[in-house]
């Protein structure tokens, strides 16, 4: 795993302690969107299918196995962001 992203893992360990106001939390939301769409965007078609591998244990799959992976955890994880809207709004 790349430096950066152990250094992004590692951040999330203490998330917790940020405390940012409603503003901040969609403002970094739409920038992770609009990031997530760019960078979709510079994906080759011909490279959709071309072998990867996922995490630590090297498990195979494709570029597009990986985006709809990352999309399956995304739509997840907004999932249980409404779940605990309900929970607190209860």
């Amino acid at each position: 795993m790349p430096a950066d992203q152990l250094a992004t893992l590692d951040a999330e360990r203490t998330v917790h302690d940020d405390r940012p106001e409603l503003a901040e939390l969609l403002a970094r939301f739409a920038a992770g969107l609009e990031a997530a769409i760019d960078y979709l965007r510079t994906v080759p078609p011909d490279s959709l299918l071309l072998p990867r591998e996922v995490g630590r244990k090297r498990l195979p799959s494709t570029t597009l196995g990986l985006i709809l992976h990352a999309a399956e955890h995304s739509s997840r994880q907004g999932g249980q962001i409404v779940t605990l809207v309900r929970v607190v709004q209860a």
